[in-house]
């Protein structure tokens, strides 16, 4: 089929990136507090915005352009949409803003939804903080995800720090549910990192899930009380461990899998239970109980 890389949505423009939106691409690569929680170190030049546009943008868009097919992009190979107002579009920015004046002559950049190329499919967004709080992204990203649907993506990934709680609501509201956590020491900023990773199928196969994070990292779990867990994440049927107490302080448990078979596995639950207790009223101790008593194992 054809690929119709334009979207468009109530308020919004969905296009990819040009070199006439350097400036707005900078002022979201530079804002520290935008970029918080995005893997790369925030842009101080408009050369380095146009390096960025350059390296991560232009592969993804040849790619797509000689083989009209987003549903087999390769590895390395992202596909960027910016975020643009309609020229009518009455958005709210908050005050301070570091957007330049609206163009006469093309809508302005506010922000970008993005899909990796690759296994995992992974969306991501990113949006200026002037326009926060106003439904954007969620409107932004659902407009993209009806279009990846239609073009054959299988299903998509996405993943979010767990002090970020915000993005998770995106994920949520996009329908995606919560399938694991995992921590990874996060290049190129060297830090230590709890993801969450969600999943949403887009095909006939809904008991699809994505474990390449979950195998790579040796410090996973499944959380028991993150939302978006619920009937999506059961409907999935990952082969649910629920871990008994025995006097040796070992765990059995029964699998409810109908797929295929299973495996219990140990995790060294204290790290993770740690830094999930930031984001919860909880205390480390009593998530690290909880995941250690309500484990779940994955097809491996």
């Amino acid at each position: 089929m054809s690929l119709h890389i334009n979207l468009s949505t109530a308020r919004l423009v969905l296009r990819p990136f040009n070199t006439g939106d350097m400036d707005d691409l900078l002022a979201l690569l530079r804002d520290k507090e935008v970029n918080r929680y995005l893997p790369w170190w925030p842009c101080t030049t408009k050369a380095m915005a146009t390096a960025f546009f350059r390296e991560r943008m232009v592969k993804g868009y040849q790619y797509v352009k000689a083989q009209t097919d987003l549903a087999t992009l390769p590895a390395g190979g992202n596909y960027f949409w910016a975020i643009c107002t309609h020229a009518t579009t009455q958005l709210q920015p908050q005050p301070k803003s570091q957007l330049q004046p609206q163009s006469q002559t093309q809508p302005r950049v506010i922000g970008y939804i993005s899909l990796s190329g690759g296994a995992a499919h992974d969306l991501g967004y990113a949006l200026a903080k002037e326009y926060w709080g106003q439904g954007i992204v969620t409107e932004a990203a659902q407009a993209v995800v009806n279009y990846l649907k239609q073009a054959g993506v299988p299903f998509i990934t996405a993943t979010h720090d767990v002090l970020n709680v915000g993005s998770g609501k995106v994920m949520q509201k996009l329908g995606m549910y919560y399938c694991y956590s995992y921590r990874e020491q996060w290049q190129p900023k060297d830090i230590s990192v709890v993801f969450r990773c969600y999943q949403l199928n887009l095909d006939v196969q809904p008991h699809r899930i994505y474990r390449e994070y979950y195998q790579r990292y040796a410090e996973h779990c499944v959380e028991k009380k993150v939302r978006g867990e619920g009937r999506e994440y059961k409907s999935a049927r990952l082969g649910v461990y629920r871990v008994q107490r025995s006097s040796t302080g070992t765990g059995t448990g029964t699998s409810t899998n109908t797929v295929g078979s299973a495996r219990p596995r140990s995790h060294n639950q204290a790290p993770i239970a740690a830094a999930v207790a930031a984001t919860t009223k909880l205390k480390p101790s009593q998530i690290e109980s909880a995941l250690r008593h309500y484990a779940f194992g994955l097809n491996a």
